[in-house]
């Protein structure tokens, strides 16, 4: 039997354990739950920022395009006399307009004015008393004549959609203005990338505005051209004096933390903002998770502990002790002073400072594979692995460039699934994605290394065949048809597809070819489907709809 003493100092060295036990593990909860805030805190700034700096980007090399495309237009000769050229002059500057619009998918005008009234303009109906030395590109203009300048956003005279201009003076060999060069970009078009939510975090959105505070760009449309600094009184310009920085504010009783950045080709501002309620309520409930974690074990040490130190008492509860007061002053442990006991307490220190780095570096991990998936997010068909319609926009206009610079062909395969719906209606949209999945690998195992598919838009395909004639693309389009048929032999569902194909021609710009393109994918579905169809139908030309 123990004696009174004994017990008594059992008893007492186990509360002592006890308690130790619990605020040593509960601090190193503290500890490590303060390091996880700061890391998912700096993590999550760093997505908003890197998200910011990609629009900033895009948006810097969009105004820096559309003032390059400026000026040079406004160094053209054809164009600086356009209001006194002949019918042949004036033809020949609509097709650079309408050359230069085809291939920018931002640009809905691009047009000159002059001082005599007349306007030069693709596609547009011209009111009776519409006169464009009236209009703000106009106007705005000569006030920073002979420079390029950007105009403030305003309502296009017949649609009243929301656009804003680049133009500049056409400035003649005696100095003398004789009109203005303008191109139009859709504020809409443009508010559609802003718009693009950041992974996990659904509040996230981007605005653009100017100096003094006007809107020009909105998630809320109707918030255009309303005032920043009126709106939401607590920031103001002095917030906005570096380059780009961080800053809070509260709109609408929301509390919201953003990141901006200063466009260098314009005195536009980009922000990027999110709800701090979605950023901070998962950090704590995470925190809180870790918190009743270590508290749990805590107390499943201590009762561990009290059982030990009626044997081994002073040394191992002393080490462990100014080991953790150590840890806890954020000094250096040294190499030698300390070796923990063969026992339960030694083993469950060492193994809980090891968990709290496996966690960080696992937290850290998912973090970074976040980043990435933010980065691919925008390039990929989400169901098939394959390129999206907005990559294969981007490959497009590469290829057109390429083929303007070098002569070098190009063909274009547009793909629909013969009766997709019926395949929806039978056999449910569980196999339907199934079926786009497989044909999608089929594409990409039948096709060429230099091929690029991409899915152009529900059961729809798109391929490109870079240095491809129109008889090579016949031929590969005709063997990708038969191995899709092939593979569904035998088959349940039964699957085919339809292909038009065109090929690059120097009458043609994009949206000719897509044109052509999908004409003939119609009419390989008017001829029975399951079938390449590579010529137009007898009695069409080139660019007509069949029936």
């Amino acid at each position: 039997m123990l004696s009174t003493g004994n017990k008594s100092v059992k008893n007492t060295l186990f509360r002592s354990s006890v308690l130790f036990s619990t605020l040593t593990v509960l601090m190193m909860g503290v500890i490590f739950s303060f390091i996880l805030f700061k890391q998912k805190i700096s993590a999550v700034s760093q997505i908003i920022e890197d998200r910011n700096s990609y629009l900033n980007n895009f948006m810097d090399n969009f105004l820096r395009e559309t003032k390059n495309t400026i000026d040079f237009l406004s160094s053209m000769e054809i164009i600086i006399y356009g209001e006194k050229g002949d019918e042949p002059d004036r033809a020949a500057v609509l097709d650079i307009y309408r050359l230069i619009t085809d291939t920018n998918d931002y640009i809905t005008y691009l047009y000159s004015g002059y001082a005599d009234g007349t306007l030069l303009i693709n596609d547009y109906e011209t009111p009776e008393d519409f006169d464009p030395r009236l209009r703000p590109w106009y106007i705005n203009a000569l006030e920073n004549s002979p420079e390029a300048s950007v105009c403030e956003p305003y309502q296009e005279f017949i649609d009243k959609t929301w656009l804003s201009a680049t133009s500049r003076t056409l400035i003649d060999s005696q100095g003398e203005v004789t009109g203005v060069v303008a191109l139009d970009y859709n504020l809409n078009l443009l508010n559609i990338l802003l718009r693009k939510t950041l992974t996990n975090y659904n509040s996230a959105y981007s605005y653009i505005f100017r100096d003094g505070g006007e809107m020009i760009i909105h998630y809320h449309p109707d918030r255009v051209k309303h005032n920043l600094f009126e709106e939401v009184p607590e920031i103001s310009p002095a917030d906005f004096t570096e380059g780009r920085g961080t800053f809070s504010y509260a709109y609408d009783g929301v509390k919201k933390t953003a990141f901006y950045s200063k466009i260098p080709s314009a005195d536009w501002v980009i922000v990027t903002a999110v709800d701090k309620k979605e950023i901070l309520v998962p950090i704590i409930q995470d925190i809180i998770l870790v918190l009743t974690t270590v508290f749990l074990l805590s107390l499943f040490l201590g009762y561990t502990q009290s059982n030990t130190l009626a044997r081994r008492i002073i040394q191992p509860l002393q080490q462990l002790k100014q080991h953790t007061e150590i840890l806890v002053k954020g000094k250096e442990l040294p190499q030698t002073a300390f070796h923990y006991p063969d026992n339960e307490i030694g083993h469950i220190a060492k193994r809980t400072m090891e968990m709290a780095g496996d966690e960080l570096l696992k937290k850290n991990r998912v973090l970074e594979e976040q980043r990435k998936e933010l980065l691919t997010l925008s390039n990929t068909d989400q169901l098939t692995g394959i390129a999206n319609r907005r990559h294969l926009d981007t490959f497009l206009k590469q290829e057109y460039k390429r083929y303007l610079r070098t002569g070098s062909p190009f063909c274009l395969c547009l793909i629909d699934l013969d009766h997709f719906k019926i395949i929806n209606d039978t056999w449910g949209h569980d196999t339907g994605d199934s079926v786009l999945v497989k044909v999608a690998e089929i594409f990409c195992s039948t096709l060429r290394q230099t091929d690029i598919p991409g899915r152009w838009g529900g059961e729809e395909f798109l391929i490109i065949c870079p240095d491809t004639t129109l008889e090579g693309a016949a031929a590969l389009a005709e063997k990708t048809r038969f191995a899709v048929e092939s593979f569904w032999n035998n088959k349940p569902e039964t699957v085919t597809v339809s292909m038009g194909i065109a090929e690059i021609d120097k009458r043609l710009t994009l949206r000719d070819l897509l044109k052509i393109t999908d004409n003939r994918l119609y009419l390989a579905k008017r001829q029975g489907r399951n079938r390449v169809v590579s010529q137009e139908a007898p009695g069409k030309t080139s660019g007509q709809t069949p029936g």
